[in-house]
């Protein structure tokens, strides 16, 4: 029994190191907690400079009937900008572009749902980037329609991209934004559930600059992440399993 413990013990001891990082995504990223509690004291603010430190991220902390909200704003010198998240996240990732002038902020609400904003610094404005092309873009890839053995109801419903996973996991230029996108994986996607490609997206124009595939995207990328990435199985299509018969 002692000799369990021990075991125990040096298995939590090993793992506490890679916690401590507090990383989700990219490795670049730092962590907003934004999670509030019924009672205790308001937790510390919280702050994430650009590189050039000329401007910050801030979280700050307020209390409502009880509850503890929070608030992310971006700070640069006496101008103080909110910055928009999705209200259900339970926490967010901040990972700032190279010149300081873009940032993204990926959140999940479980462990298998997530999602990614980008914003361009705009002078005293704070301009968001419209995803949506990206987003069908990707289902363009992964129609849900098509997947064998999908259960999502009306597969229509999802055919835009929206419902995807997307996470910023680094920035490849100043205005390029490197993003994984992922089919969640819930067998409710049947056959394309846990598919990947990643994406390098000019913020700038809205534009792809390249689609890299799960195994480039490892090979390229995988210094960048927080986590060992694993390559998909390939996906399967109904129209094959028709074909095969």
């Amino acid at each position: 029994m002692i000799r369990k413990l021990c075991i125990f013990a040096v298995v939590l001891l090993v793992c506490i190191p890679a916690s401590a990082q507090r990383h989700i995504w990219s490795k670049q990223g730092s962590i907003f907690d934004l999670y509030g509690l019924h009672k205790g004291a308001l937790p510390p603010s919280k702050r994430v400079y650009s590189p050039d430190h000329t401007k910050y991220l801030e979280l700050l902390w307020s209390r409502y009937k009880g509850f503890l909200v929070p608030s992310l704003s971006l700070v640069s010198g006496t101008q103080t900008i909110e910055v928009p998240y999705d209200a259900l996240w339970n926490e967010a990732e901040a990972v700032w572009s190279p010149d300081s002038k873009s940032f993204s902020l990926t959140g999940n609400l479980n462990g298998y749902t997530n999602s990614t904003r980008l914003f361009r610094v705009r002078g005293k404005t704070l301009q968001r980037i419209s995803l949506a092309p990206f987003h069908r873009d990707m289902a363009g890839s992964y129609p849900p329609c098509r997947a064998l053995n999908q259960v999502l109801g009306d597969c229509r419903k999802s055919s835009n991209g929206s419902d995807f996973n997307y996470a910023t996991v680094a920035w490849s230029a100043s205005a390029t934004a490197v993003i994984m996108a992922e089919v969640p994986c819930d067998s409710l996607w049947g056959g394309i559930m846990c598919q990947v490609e990643a994406y390098e997206l000019d913020i700038g124009t809205g534009r792809i600059v390249a689609r890299i595939d799960a195994r480039e995207f490892k090979k390229k990328w995988q210094p960048s992440l927080a986590w060992n990435f694993r390559i998909p199985d390939p996906p399967e299509w109904e129209g094959a399993l028709k074909q095969a018969q």
